[in-house]
């Protein structure tokens, strides 16, 4: 099985990506599957409504980001996308990356397997699901749960290995994948 994983958090080395290692190892001791870990670049743009992509029904062409990003969903058996709290929302970086990749590629969540979690330091996780999973619901993607709302709580990487709810939150996304 082919998994993909996206760091939704501007912070490359911080509770987030600790997060989506935590779930690489997981899945390899459970499925043994191969799973990547993308980072969302900090400077990725905001969609403009160029309307390139659509005119050519090609992947945004004024990010590389994307056109790659697009390869590797298509190639993937299931997306776990991982995105830090911001404001009780998604990241900026995230909500360009989703806002490009499905605008330009609009079935390229379809029938593909996804999940969300999100990280805090005290609140705003129901928020940042809710706002994922109405993408991946306009999408048509096969939504993966957890056995609640997929959230984890830590200030830095290694306060997360403190909320054992939140890990046994993000074993279930690994068996329900």
């Amino acid at each position: 099985m082919n998994i993909l994983l996206i760091n939704g958090s501007p912070r490359k080395d911080g509770c987030t990506k600790e997060c989506l290692l935590y779930l690489k190892k997981e899945f390899k001791i459970s499925e043994n599957a191969c799973c990547q870990i993308i980072d969302i670049p900090n400077n990725i743009q905001h969609c403009t409504n160029c309307r390139v992509c659509k005119d050519k029904q090609v992947p945004c062409v004024k990010d590389a980001f994307i056109k790659m990003m697009a390869e590797q969903i298509q190639k993937a058996d299931g997306i776990v996308i991982g995105c830090s709290v911001y404001y009780y929302g998604i990241t900026s970086q995230l909500q360009a990356f989703l806002t490009r990749l499905c605008y330009s590629c609009p079935h390229i969540l379809e029938h593909k397997l996804c999940s969300f979690f999100s990280v805090s330091r005290r609140s705003g996780n129901t928020d940042c699901f809710n706002q994922v999973m109405k993408i991946f619901q306009m999408h048509n993607a096969i939504m993966v749960g957890g056995n609640y709302v997929n959230e984890i709580y830590g200030d830095n990487p290694n306060e997360i290995y403190y909320d054992k709810e939140g890990l046994q939150s993000l074993r279930f996304i690994v068996n329900n994948l």
